[in-house]
């Protein structure tokens, strides 16, 4: 899936503009509509809009060459830009027709703005085109978290563990903002949470070091409020850490891609020679190979499987001290095969005329797409 990207979007939305008659958007309770005159056309070819990151800028861009003389990369001494709710921050020419305005800061989640490009500090235009004006809105921050489980440091000591998972923003984030917003605790305990960030700064892998078990059952949360950095949003996420002496299963996923199989977590790290076929089978006894990785079974179907099967998990299973599961497991397991599908990422695009721009859509279990591009005149 793509996401906006730091660069601004950009629209060459002038005609489609102005065939819908009118540009709105809505904050809070409020909504202010734009009838965008389409002599601008003949002024600006593109300019910022629709739904952007925090860390994006504001561009406009011309339809022809600027004719006078320019210091590119410059902070642009002149006014060119008022905005509302107010952004802080500097003009620049970025070449001949691009002009940039880089905030000082991040821009605020989930706002709309309303910007004001003075067009007649640059060119001669006739007085109704001297203020171009436009909007555009912040993503509005999300944070969707999943916990992958636990697993502990030792196969001889498994009173000390750790808990692995992943976290998705909607908008771009680093690690200083999650340390302020994320917070981790067993019982009265806080614990620390590490991040480890990925190319795209939307999705990092964290580890939560430290989690005991004890002679009874506790639970971890991991909880986060966006409060601090301006943010809305607020949640949390649990986990069962079982009593140790309970070695049972925690939870089954069927994985599809690439290859299809069960993803079964069990609470103790499992003897790693031990033969599990007639242990762990599937009603309809298809053949079945296992792979063992610490307290998790990968098991494959010898051909992809369809529809609701029961899983059976038998009391035969050790754990690595040689200890057999307390009470046979079963339940229901639904092999889903997603449909092809494809469809737009959000209400579509309209493309300016510009080399290493990106269109982007979701799809599954597809090996092509067939786009057509309309090239409006």
């Amino acid at each position: 899936m793509k996401t906006p990207s730091m660069r601004s979007v950009l629209y060459r939305g002038f005609i489609f503009l102005f065939l819908a008659s009118a540009f709105v958007q809505c904050k809070k309770k409020s909504e202010k509509s734009f009838t965008i005159n389409p002599a601008f056309i003949e002024k600006i070819s593109a300019f910022t809009s629709g739904v952007i990151s925090a860390e994006s800028v504001i561009q406009i861009i011309l339809a022809e060459d600027y004719p006078q003389s320019i210091e590119f990369n410059t902070v642009i001494e002149t006014n060119l830009f008022s905005f509302k709710p107010k952004i802080e921050g500097d003009a620049y020419w970025v070449d001949k027709r691009t002009i940039e305005f880089r905030p000082k800061s991040k821009l605020k989640s989930g706002e709309t703005y309303t910007a004001k490009f003075f067009l007649s500090k640059i060119m001669s235009v006739p007085s109704e085109l001297k203020t171009f004006e436009f909007q555009f809105t912040v993503i509005p921050q999300t944070f969707n978290i999943s916990i992958e489980g636990f697993e502990s440091y030792s196969d001889n000591n498994l009173e000390w563990n750790k808990v692995k998972g992943s976290m998705i923003a909607a908008d771009a984030t680093d690690i200083e903002e999650l340390n302020k917003i994320t917070s981790a605790r067993q019982g009265n305990r806080t614990i620390k949470i590490k991040w480890y960030p990925a190319a795209d700064n939307r999705s990092f892998s964290f580890i939560i070091d430290s989690v005991q078990r004890s002679d009874k059952p506790e639970k971890i949360e991991i909880l986060w409020d966006g409060s601090p950095i301006g943010i809305k949003s607020k949640g949390k996420q649990e986990i069962e850490i079982p009593a140790l002496g309970d070695f049972k299963v925690i939870s089954v996923k069927v994985i599809h891609q690439p290859e299809q199989y069960l993803l079964i977590q069990f609470s103790d790290p499992l003897r790693k020679n031990q033969n599990l076929e007639g242990l762990i089978y599937l009603e309809n006894y298809s053949s079945l190979s296992y792979t063992i990785e610490g307290n998790t079974v990968k098991v494959f179907p010898e051909v992809r499987q369809g529809g609701t099967l029961k899983l059976y998990v038998k009391k035969g299973v050790l754990n690595v001290q040689g200890f057999e599961l307390k009470q046979e497991y079963s339940s229901d397991v639904l092999f889903e095969i997603p449909k092809p599908a494809v469809k737009l990422v959000g209400k579509g695009v309209i493309l300016p005329n510009s080399k290493g721009l990106i269109f982007p859509f979701e799809a599954v279990n597809l090996n092509a797409v067939d786009v057509k591009i309309i090239k409006i005149f």
